[in-house]
């Protein structure tokens, strides 16, 4: 592997969690998959395909599990999942999916990390390779009495409706903006 496609939502740069992002800049991230199907698999494989974007298959090897996360080496990369059913599941067992990878926010996630300090590392440096700006359409916006709602990125059958508008740094303007990143690792 040697690059990778994310999303980074535009609400990671109002909340001052990340600053601004640039082309060719390098990163230090971490990255968790937002699911859209998961299931045990009983042959041990290690697999993370890129389908199309920031959505991937996976199968990977459960390595580190917290009530609420659980953490996934699927052969070459390692990335975590959110998940509020995962009482049937344990480490060592090989779990099969699909889902969009995303940039880690760090909401609860970094006090989970700093309580245990036998987890995993999961951060990865790397170079951004290309930012691509994805306006939400008004279709997902709900304005009403002054204020506004709409989602922190977009589904990704929504990326072939919204122009993909390449730019060279992330910028939160207060819009309802997502970025796709591409990321590549250092060459060794």
């Amino acid at each position: 592997m040697l690059s990778l496609c994310a999303v980074f939502e535009d609400w990671l740069l109002e909340d001052g969690t990340y600053p601004p992002l640039e082309k060719g800049q390098k990163v230090n991230l971490s990255f968790w998959i937002d699911l859209n199907e998961i299931k045990i698999e009983e042959n041990n494989i290690y697999e993370f395909e890129q389908i199309k974007y920031s959505e991937y298959n996976f199968c990977g090897k459960i390595i580190y599990k917290h009530p609420n996360h659980i953490i996934f080496d699927a052969g070459y990369f390692k990335f975590y999942t959110e998940k509020k059913d995962i009482v049937n599941i344990s480490v060592g067992q090989f779990i099969k999916g699909n889902g969009i990878l995303k940039v880690n926010p760090y909401i609860d996630w970094t006090e989970v990390l700093d309580k245990n300090k036998n987890r995993p590392d999961i951060f990865y440096n790397l170079i951004i390779d290309k930012i691509f700006e994805l306006k939400t359409p008004e279709k997902y916006i709900t304005r009403k009495g002054g204020s506004e709602s709409g989602p922190s990125s977009l589904p990704i059958n929504e990326y072939i409706n919204v122009d993909k508008k390449e730019v060279i740094k992330t910028d939160s303007e207060g819009e309802f903006i997502s970025y796709l990143l591409t990321l590549n690792f250092p060459s060794t």
